[in-house]
């Protein structure tokens, strides 16, 4: 059975990349995006509702940088048999191979995301939706990610790292 799917491609900068590794609290590849004056258009088109389908539900945010969203791609889905794995986001360099995994996205970058875009049945036979899901980023300009962009977890598992001599060769 085909399934009916629209592809979307939305661009902007990153931050608070984890598309090489999940966040595995909440299950999911993610990265948040600061739309571009375009793709936000396209974003909130899609937010509206198309006859008797709903918009997708994914909301706009907004902070001192602008309107962002939060592209996401669960690592398990249950398509009606139990949940099954999905596999990570693909992750292109601005020439279109594959991003090493040790190369992380640092905030500022510029970013494509390509997403599917695929009807559902709402529960309690309520009519249908539309739902966004991330496929792919391609990373059209990096930013190296730098210790700048830790969180506080991160830094203050790192603590102290810095004042350690290193060691010789040879041990």
């Amino acid at each position: 059975m085909a399934r009916n799917i629209d592809w979307y491609y939305f661009q902007g900068k990153a931050s608070w990349s984890k598309v090489q590794v999940p966040d595995l609290e909440y299950k999911n590849w993610t990265i948040r995006v600061h739309l571009n004056p375009e793709s936000l258009n396209t974003f909130n088109k899609l937010k509206e509702d198309d006859g008797e389908v709903s918009g997708i539900l994914n909301e706009v945010k907004r902070d001192d940088d602008g309107d962002f969203v939060n592209f996401k791609r669960p690592m398990f889905k249950n398509f009606g048999s139990g949940d099954e794995p999905l596999a990570p986001p693909e992750v292109l360099d601005c020439e279109s191979r594959p991003m090493k995994k040790e190369e992380h996205i640092g905030n500022g970058s510029d970013v494509t995301i390509k997403c599917e875009c695929y009807k559902y049945n709402k529960p309690f036979r309520k009519g249908k939706g539309r739902a966004l899901r991330m496929v792919a980023v391609k990373v059209d300009n990096l930013v190296p990610y730098t210790r700048a962009d830790f969180t506080e977890r991160q830094e203050k598992a790192v603590e102290g790292l810095d004042q350690q001599p290193k060691q010789t060769v040879g041990w």
